[in-house]
């Protein structure tokens, strides 16, 4: 009789545990979690000193977990030379495996940041009518390839059980805000 019982409850199928349920969930959120709006709208407002400010809160992520001897902030500050590992490193993340769907953070939109990087400083340096505002203009556009990564962790970040929270708005984001505002109103009032 217990032969027949232990059969039938080896047939029985189990049902998944729900993600981010197990051994080692945390229920913060992985990496940066900001709404891909937030991303935007931060970016523009700030001149794009909110991408230095979202590389190093994701380097700062990796390396208060995985225990990495790095510095977030030289890592953010030489995003050019970094950006292709930290996309690798996001794309590849066990955390961030239930957005697997989709796209991800792909070395061709690190590669195509780096190049609208470079060119918006170039062009701004050039003493012509336009190429400076085509050169900010151009800065001010990168954020469209990091705005894939950004997708691709808000997908694995709303896929966990219980869904974390959006990371708040900190002290450095608002600085970031007030100060990026006069570095947009100074340049589009110069003469």
């Amino acid at each position: 009789m217990n032969d027949e019982n232990d059969q039938v409850d080896r047939q029985t199928p189990v049902p998944p545990a729900p993600v981010g349920i197990g051994e080692g969930y945390r229920a913060t959120p992985c990496f940066l979690y900001v709404s891909g709006l937030r991303l935007i709208l931060m970016d523009l407002l700030t001149a794009s000193l909110f991408e230095q400010y979202w590389f190093y809160r994701n380097w700062r992520y990796l390396r208060d977990r995985d225990k990495l001897d790095i510095s977030p902030f030289w890592r953010a500050w030489f995003n050019i030379f970094f950006i292709h590992e930290l996309f690798r490193r996001m794309r590849e993340d066990p955390q961030l495996e239930p957005a697997g769907r989709g796209p991800s953070p792909a070395s061709w939109h690190a590669t195509l940041w780096i190049v609208m990087t470079l060119a918006s400083g170039v062009l701004s340096r050039i003493p012509n009518n336009n190429a400076p505002l085509f050169g900010g203009i151009l800065g001010l556009s990168s954020f469209f390839c990091l705005l894939p990564a950004q997708r691709f962790v808000n997908r694995a970040n709303a896929a966990q059980v219980p869904r974390p929270k959006t990371s708040p708005w900190t002290g450095w984001q608002y600085a970031l805000l007030v100060v990026g505002i006069i570095i947009n109103v100074v340049f589009f009032m110069a003469p």
